[in-house]
């Protein structure tokens, strides 16, 4: 699949009920990354029932400082909202583009909460959407956990 980048409003977005494979920092670059299931699409059926339109993805939250996790679990780990609020001045700025913006971040999970500091996000979608009755695939399914950065790649600044 070839990389694109499409940059998208954050607010048009929704990470609920997405599942987390995996956790990553990458203390070069300063980024936490995220391998989840990610719903694109959820569709209203009748009798109150819904299918998913889902596909592998990687979140990759940039210049990410002040990483406070929060878990306590015994199997799955599920995102139930990202918050961004607070926009400011990043500390760093003159190491970065000038109109760089920095925001407190929330994950909240299901299972507790991920909370920093971060100029930005972007989602690769690592595969196509597929349409399921589940709202996650099997790890064989998705082809194993990947923190890679690869697909078609959305931006929210």
């Amino acid at each position: 699949m070839e990389t694109n980048t499409l940059i998208q409003d954050f607010e048009n977005i929704n990470f609920h009920d997405c599942k987390v494979y995996a956790i990553g920092f990458n203390d070069e670059t300063n980024e936490f990354l995220m391998d989840i299931d990610y719903i694109a699409e959820w569709i209203n059926r009748e009798k109150k029932t819904f299918t998913f339109n889902i596909c592998p993805a990687t979140l990759v939250f940039e210049n990410i400082w002040n990483l406070n996790i929060d878990i306590s679990m015994n199997v799955n780990l599920t995102i139930d909202n990202i918050e961004r609020c607070n926009p400011h001045t990043p500390r760093n700025i003159k190491y970065l583009p000038p109109s760089s913006i920095e925001y407190d971040w929330n994950i909240e999970l299901l299972q507790g909460q991920i909370s920093f500091k971060s100029i930005g996000l972007s989602l690769f979608q690592r595969k196509t959407t597929l349409l399921s009755d589940k709202q996650f695939f099997t790890v064989g399914e998705r082809g194993g956990v990947s923190l890679e950065r690869e697909g078609i790649c959305i931006s929210y600044f």
